[in-house]
């Protein structure tokens, strides 16, 4: 009988963690250019927001959009 019930039942239960990481997504989005000193992001519609309150700690350094432009850099 426990040959049965590990061959049928033991296969099929798998638990899965969820993550309780809900930041995430928001720090892969948010980048922080050195240039002007603001934390931006770039929204669906491809308007850039840039933020001066938020904090900085583990952001991609990268140029906004604004800086890039004005130091006549290539917008990738």
């Amino acid at each position: 009988m426990n040959w049965i019930y590990e061959q049928f039942f033991k296969e099929k239960i798998v638990l899965k963690k969820k993550s309780n990481n809900n930041y995430n997504a928001e720090y892969k989005r948010l980048k922080f250019c050195e240039a002007c000193r603001h934390t931006w992001e770039k929204t669906v519609s491809g308007a850039v927001v840039r933020y001066n309150h938020l904090s900085t700690y583990g952001l991609i350094r990268k140029d906004c959009d604004y800086c890039s432009r004005t130091k006549g850099l290539p917008i990738i």
